[in-house]
Order: structure tokens, then C-alpha cells, then sequence
């Protein structure tokens, strides 16, 4: 994800130059559509006096517009409304799917704790708890565990290989 605060007012320097506006559109679309990453953008329209119209063109190119508002770009006007604008994007862009940077070498030892005490149990029905997915090599959390994750509650995350530990510290 990539989080765009801006007022969304441009000003071209030399008129035979493509206007600043036009490139952030254009390489906004160019991440997300990039077939390999897609790399969504999260518009954030920050101050009094905004442009709404640019900063809807780039919150709808970049694939991540705010849902049920006539605006489709998060609109902060304080620095508290930015903290809490912040705080929702947060929440929305935390995944439930953490990729690993080594392949286990025996993916029945692999532990996770929540919080660096919290072991969570391993579900391979997928629906409370985590399971790990070795065709991407990534660890899937699904259910409470998930909802927990997404919603904030959890600090840190640890996947641990090996023995079963005592919770790491």
C-alpha cells in the first residue's frame, strides 16, 4: 500500500511538462495494475481548502476509494482527524496473511504467539487460529485471530521454527 497525504493541488512549472497531477494519476494506475504487486493507494485529502476532484481521480485509481462516502479520498481537516483517519486505514490494510522470508524446514514445527506470550493454535479447517500455506510460503490467519489482527489488538506476531517453545521473550 502506499498513503498519499496530500491537498491534492498542483502547479505546473513548465507547460511542456505533463502536469505533476497527471503523473500521480498515471503512476497511481501503473501500481495498481501492475500484475505482479499491485500496489493499492489509500488517498488521504489533508487540510481546509483541498482539491476534492483530483483526489477523488487518484483515491479511484488507486483501488482503495473510502466506501460510503459521496468522496471517495479520506478527508482530514486536523491533525486529530488525521489520527483518526490513520488509525481506520490501519485497520483496513493489515492482512491476515503474513509471507515468510525462509521456507520452514518442517512446517509441523512452526509456532506462532501473538503479543510474545499468546501461543495461537494452528487450524487447518480454517476457521479460528492460523494455517500454514506452503505453495506461497505464508502463514494464514483465520476467524478471532484474524478479526484481532485487522481490528489492532495485536502488537507483535511472532512465527517461530523449531521446537515448541516456551512463549519467545
Amino acid at each position: 500500500y502506499i498513503l498519499l497525504i496530500t491537498d491534492g493541488k498542483t502547479f505546473p512549472c513548465n507547460k511542456n511538462v505533463e502536469p505533476a497531477n497527471l503523473k500521480v494519476l498515471n503512476t497511481i494506475e501503473q501500481l495498481a495494475q501492475d500484475p505482479q504487486h499491485a500496489v493499492k493507494t489509500i488517498v488521504v485529502g489533508f487540510g481546509s481548502k483541498t482539491d476534492p476532484g483530483q483526489l477523488n481521480l487518484w483515491a479511484e485509481a488507486g483501488g482503495m476509494a473510502a466506501e460510503g462516502e459521496s468522496a471517495k479520498f479520506y478527508s482530514a481537516e486536523t491533525p486529530e482527524s488525521l489520527n483518526q483517519i490513520l488509525a481506520t486505514v490501519s485497520q483496513k490494510t493489515t492482512g491476515c496473511e503474513h509471507a515468510l522470508t525462509e521456507t520452514p524446514p518442517d512446517a509441523e514445527r512452526l509456532y506462532v504467539y501473538f503479543d510474545q506470550d499468546t501461543q495461537v493454535s494452528r487450524d487447518e479447517t480454517h476457521v479460528d487460529g492460523w494455517d500454514y500455506d506452503a505453495s506461497h510460503n505464508r502463514v494464514k490467519f483465520y476467524g478471532a485471530a484474524c478479526e484481532a489482527l485487522q481490528q489492532g489488538q495485536i502488537d507483535d506476531v511472532a512465527i517461530v521454527f523449531g521446537c515448541p517453545p516456551d512463549a519467545p521473550k
